[in-house]
């Protein structure tokens, strides 16, 4: 009989029971930025932000500020009309007084009890393709597919992930605009299972198992985009992956070995407008380029200067995608 992992949740919602209305505030299950969670020491397996990394589940630990700041005001309101209610000789203002301060004592009671009692869970299942997250109030815990979630900038720009159940609800997962995109493309990379594993020592001892099961499985092509070059982690891995191609003698659009652009090694490349590229009227949305080439290859090249950009020449044959990072 098969043992389920300890952080393995089956699914409890296969899809949204509330039909949210797009906007422009959704975000794409791409991976937008690179550089995310370096150096800030949220990716060593010691750190404190983590509670299991390995190359099929990934937890972190949830906050619970909001019963804290509630309960903390609430507590406030308490001791404020405790003092009123002893230094008042107003009946009508001391029986006000009595109902907020009755109020008060049960809302710090339940924040209490909710900080104590309810089970908050952030996990990513990367081969089952599931995401886990905390429910409603008292609610239970949610499970769904990740490639149905819904990811959306809230206010104050930050990374909210919207509830399936009847009662429209969200989950904040991280704050600010620049950590809200590297939260997602954190996200999305890790459970993108046909990508090699993102940055992080956390993910180091589990690369080669990882590369062996997608080599097994004929490094299928990626699941979701991305505006960066993810490549393998050593260049062993990297020549692997070449001559795995090379002996199948097929195209493939995997990910092979994507890079940024590198003067020194496409020196025949043109500085190229990036209207003539994409048209004027989008152009000025774009600040990365992707060209994907017959062989595989896949190099990315950012915006420079006023609207221009590094284009291969003519001659070679490639694809191109735009992104706004």
């Amino acid at each position: 009989m098969e043992i389920k992992h300890q952080l393995y949740r089956p699914i409890t919602h296969p899809k949204y029971k509330y039909e949210y209305t797009r906007n422009s505030n959704w975000l794409e299950h791409y991976i937008y930025k690179e550089a995310f969670y370096r150096g800030k020491g949220l990716v060593g397996p010691k750190s404190k932000h983590i509670l299991y990394a390995d190359d099929h589940f990934y937890s972190e630990p949830v906050g619970k500020e909001g019963a804290e700041i509630i309960g903390l005001a609430l507590f406030i309101i308490f001791l404020n009309f405790s003092g009123l209610a002893i230094f008042t000789d107003d009946n009508d203002l001391v029986g006000f007084a009595l109902f907020l301060y009755i109020l008060s004592i049960i809302g710090t009671l339940l924040c209490i009890l909710y900080y104590f009692t309810k089970k908050k869970e952030l996990i990513l299942n990367r081969m089952d393709g599931t995401i886990t997250f905390s429910g409603w109030l008292w609610m239970k815990n949610c499970t769904m597919p990740f490639e149905k979630a819904i990811f959306a900038m809230g206010q104050r720009s930050v990374l909210i992930l919207l509830g399936p159940t009847w009662f429209p609800t969200y989950v904040v997962l991280s704050g600010s605009r620049v950590f809200c995109y590297e939260k997602l493309s954190f996200m999305v990379w890790y459970m993108d299972k046909n990508r090699p594993l993102p940055p992080g020592s956390a993910f180091d001892p589990y690369r080669q198992r990882d590369f062996d099961r997608r080599k097994a499985e004929g490094f299928p092509d990626p699941l979701y985009d991305s505006a960066v070059p993810t490549p393998e982690a050593s260049k062993e891995h990297t020549k692997e992956k070449i001559n795995f191609f090379k002996q199948k003698r097929t195209r493939s659009t995997a990910e092979i070995n994507s890079r940024w652009y590198d003067p020194k090694v496409d020196s025949d490349w043109i500085l190229t407008k990036c209207e003539d590229i994409v048209g004027d009227k989008i152009s000025e949305f774009i600040t990365t380029y992707k060209y994907i080439f017959d062989d595989g290859t896949i190099v990315f090249a950012k915006q420079e200067g006023k609207q221009k950009v590094m284009m291969p020449p003519p001659s070679m044959n490639f694809e191109i995608r735009g992104y706004n990072t």
